[in-house]
């Protein structure tokens, strides 16, 4: 039992981890972008992440109340503006509970079309909707409640009520 859980959480947590792709250049370019090329692409990539959201949000949101029965589905996006950091988006949960779906400009910035972005908020949201922070949270419990089992039946200390 304890192996089968080890492995269900090191598969849990491997699931969402953040690949880099590999660089790429614009198709029109062959050298170095200039500071308008990339101001360009950066107010694309910007307006193209805005109506995303504005068309994604809404449909998460409807699917997580039909869903859900509990807890809350407003869903806030959020940008993550740290420079150097690998493509990644992720959802978590603000200390009130409400659903934080955050991507990284890499991402944002890497991205090929709409629906690829698109594809990256549903599958963030996905995860709250699917209630993987709180399944995560009891599996932890558990595994530590049986890690701690399995140590003292092995050290042969008795726990105290």
């Amino acid at each position: 039992m304890t192996r089968i859980s080890l492995l269900f959480l090191t598969l849990f947590l491997s699931a969402c981890a953040a690949v880099a792709p590999a660089p790429r250049l614009p198709q029109d370019t062959a050298g170095p972008l200039t500071e308008t090329q990339i101001q360009r692409r950066a107010d694309a990539a910007a307006r193209q992440f805005v109506a995303v959201v504005e068309q994604v949000e809404p449909v998460a949101e409807a699917e997580c109340r039909k869903v859900r029965l509990r807890g809350p589905c407003d869903f806030q996006i959020v940008v993550d503006d740290r420079p150097g950091q690998a493509p990644n988006a992720f959802h978590t949960l603000d200390r009130q509970g409400r659903p934080i779906i955050a991507f990284n400009l890499a991402l944002i910035l890497n991205v090929d079309n709409a629906d690829e972005l698109a594809f990256v908020m549903g599958h963030e949201a996905a995860h709250h909707i699917g209630g993987h922070i709180e399944r995560a949270q009891r599996n932890a419990t558990l595994g530590s409640e049986l890690f701690g089992r399995a140590a003292a039946t092995i050290s042969g200390v008795t726990a105290v009520p």
